[in-house]
């Protein structure tokens, strides 16, 4: 299946990024293959150019000199998260530290769990060019085919190019708080390349029915406000709002299609206050190699009807490099700059409400990865073994983990806890990490490429 994840991969391969995964798979086929233990082992920075007090809000700069004091941390709690994942094109279950075999019809590719962890949905292909959505009830172990390969065919209104030879899912999403599955399709042709069919389609697993929300052309990638009530939806030229049943749809903002110097699309990628109200983005230069170098701008669209309002402007590398990300808490943005002189890559942290970037970070290789839910941390990864480092907005950064190479997949749990892979020879390895350090083994010999999702239950 040919698929590049246009919102939710900040690594790309443009040459920077396949040196730096070179790297990443080198340096992890050379970390300790022992058996992890819980216990972990803290590093702290030597040297400071900083030292900030408790009423000091100034970014400090991180050093990559430091010594290591043993420190012994606790295992992270895991009683509240319920996790699925894939493993010989078979499909997991994690909770309670116990693991489970589900009886679900193979080979099985990207899970997708309910946010009640009760629902897992999940791809099956039918051929090359077909993959049909399946779900399974983790209470009872019954699954079944939700979209078939019919629904597939007439998808989107039908309206697939006369070179397309299938159609896939590919973004798939459950509306917030419900067992409503929605996704949207790509058109599969000869050769690579993702082609999004820009439709919307919603599944919902009570009634076991299909809805085509948005027809082709009218859709595009999405994500819901938090509380499900609205989706903002990106396409190549548009931003646009709704209902989460479709309705009060309106364009809200057109833009210049954007140069992504290979065979996919750029999207604007929307992230929402955590009220709701409101969305902000960044718009990269149609250009992004331009020279001189174009900024990119900041948009914010209050959902209340309100025209966008473009909040200011950075220079930053461009985005299939490295792309702008924003706090969930929209109180700060991370990115990178690059230095013409020296080539030395910078980290960038601003407040969105001023909109002055400070630097974090610098080091010939420097990539950021995303930012905690709470906004205060964040991760990155420097150096040519790509060290995955925790950095704290008001605070200096520390090491993710005791062994911090070899680290990818980073997903964040909550404000203190965090899913990491780690590859190996043999195979993945799959931890759940907290920022005091501390790790527990999840599971491992897991495939490539490696899927899973997680949610959090409350029991």
């Amino acid at each position: 299946m040919n698929s590049h994840n246009l919102w939710h991969t900040p690594f790309t391969h443009w040459g920077v990024m396949i040196l730096a995964f070179g790297m990443i798979w080198l340096s992890a086929c050379q970390v300790d293959t022992t058996t992890p233990t819980p216990l972990a082992i803290l590093t702290q920075p030597a040297t400071q150019e900083v030292t900030p007090s408790s009423s000091d809000t100034t970014l400090v700069t991180a050093v990559t000199t430091f010594t290591i004091p043993p420190v012994v941390v606790a295992t992270p709690h895991s009683r509240d998260v319920r996790l699925v994942y894939v493993k010989n094109q078979e499909l997991w279950l994690w909770r309670d530290q116990h693991a489970l075999r589900l009886n679900a019809p193979t080979p099985i590719y990207q899970p997708v769990l309910s946010p009640d962890g009760r629902y897992v949905a999940y791809q099956r292909p039918v051929s090359e060019a077909y993959s049909t959505i399946w779900m399974i009830d983790l209470n009872t172990q019954q699954a079944w085919q939700a979209v078939s390969l019919e629904d597939l065919q007439t998808i989107g209104g039908g309206a697939l190019s006369p070179d397309a030879v299938g159609v896939m899912p590919y973004q798939m999403a459950w509306k917030p708080g419900s067992h409503m599955l929605t996704f949207n399709t790509q058109q599969v042709f000869q050769g690579p390349g993702v082609a999004l069919l820009d439709d919307l389609n919603l599944y919902d697993v009570a009634q076991r029915s299909l809805t085509f929300l948005l027809l082709a052309g009218w859709g595009g990638m999405f994500v819901y406000s938090p509380d499900g009530e609205h989706i903002a939806i990106s396409n190549p030229q548009q931003i646009i709002l709704s209902k989460a049943d479709g309705s009060e749809y309106r364009v809200v903002m057109h833009y210049a299609l954007v140069n992504t110097y290979s065979d996919y699309r750029f999207y604007a990628q929307p992230v929402w206050s955590p009220a709701g109200r409101e969305i902000i983005f960044a718009l990269p230069p149609s250009d992004p190699l331009a020279t001189p170098p174009q900024p990119t701008e900041i948009w914010r669209i209050a959902v209340d009807g309100a025209l966008a309002t473009k909040v200011g402007e950075v220079q930053a590398v461009p985005f299939f490099d490295t792309p702008i990300t924003f706090a969930p808490t929209l109180t700060h943005m991370a990115f990178i700059q690059e230095e013409a002189d020296s080539g030395m890559r910078v980290l960038m942290i601003a407040q969105l409400d001023e909109l002055q970037p400070v630097p974090y970070a610098s080091d010939a290789l420097l990539l950021f990865w995303g930012w905690s839910p709470d906004g205060l941390h964040f991760i990155y990864y420097t150096g040519p073994d790509q060290q995955a480092w925790l950095g704290e907005v008001h605070g200096d950064a520390q090491p993710l983990t005791a062994n911090p190479i070899g680290i990818t997949n980073v997903r964040w749990v909550d404000a203190t806890r965090f899913l990491f892979s780690r590859h190996l020879p043999e195979g993945i390895q799959l931890f759940l990490g907290d920022i005091e350090g501390g790790e527990l083994l999840v599971a491992d010999g897991l495939d490539r490429p490696f899927e899973f999702d997680f949610a959090l239950v409350r029991e």
